[in-house]
C-alpha cells in the first residue's frame, strides 16, 4: 500500500520540488553551472531511455536498460541533484533530495514487483544481470536502435520542456538575483 502511494505521488512531487527550489534558492554562477550540466545529462539519459521503452508491452533490456534497470529514475536523480546545486542552499535541497530518495526508492521496488509478476523469469534473469541504479560499464545485452517516435509516445517531450523551463527560470533568477 505505501509503495503504491509513493509510486503514484512521485509525478506530483517532481512538479512541486523544483518550484520550491526556485522560490527558496539563491543561485550563483558556479553552482548553477554544475547543476546545469547535471540536469542536461539527466535529461539526455531520460530521452535516451524513453526512446527504448514500450511501457507495459515489452520488458526493456536494450539501450540504457542494458546498463542499468532504472535509467529513467537515474536521469531524474541527476536532474534533481542538478536543481539542488542550482539552489546553492543546503537547507533547501537536502530535504527535497531525502524525499525524492524515499519516494523513488519506493517506486522502484513497486515497479520491480510489477515487472516480476508480469514478465516472470525473464525479468528475474534481467534483474540478475543488470544493476538497479548504478550503471554497468558494458551492456549486459545487445544495444538496439533508438526511436524518437517512442520518445514522443512516452511523452518525454513534456519532461524535457518542463526541465528547460526550470533551467531558464533558474538562469533568470541568477541573472537578476544579484
Amino acid at each position: 500500500m505505501i509503495l503504491d502511494f509513493l509510486h503514484r505521488r512521485r509525478p506530483l512531487f517532481l512538479l512541486i520540488a523544483p518550484v520550491l527550489m526556485l522560490i527558496f534558492g539563491r543561485p550563483e554562477f558556479s553552482p548553477y553551472s554544475i547543476g546545469l550540466a547535471l540536469v542536461l545529462v539527466g535529461q539526455i539519459v531520460r530521452i535516451w531511455s524513453a526512446g527504448h521503452i514500450s511501457k507495459n508491452r515489452q520488458l526493456a533490456t536494450f539501450g540504457p536498460f542494458a546498463y542499468v534497470r532504472n535509467p529513467l529514475y537515474l536521469g531524474s536523480l541527476l536532474i534533481i541533484i542538478g536543481y539542488s546545486a542550482m539552489t546553492n542552499r543546503i537547507e533547501v535541497w537536502a530535504p527535497i533530495i531525502l524525499v525524492f530518495g524515499i519516494m523513488h526508492w519506493g517506486a522502484i521496488i513497486w515497479e520491480e514487483r510489477y515487472l516480476s509478476g508480469k514478465f516472470g523469469e525473464t525479468f528475474e534473469d534481467y534483474r540478475g544481470s543488470v544493476p538497479r541504479l548504478i550503471p554497468r560499464l558494458t551492456p549486459a545485452f545487445k544495444v538496439r536502435g533508438f526511436s524518437l517516435r517512442q520518445v514522443w509516445i512516452n511523452r518525454e517531450q513534456v519532461s524535457a520542456l518542463s526541465t528547460l523551463g526550470i533551467i531558464i527560470v533558474f538562469a533568470l533568477k541568477l541573472w537578476w538575483g544579484k
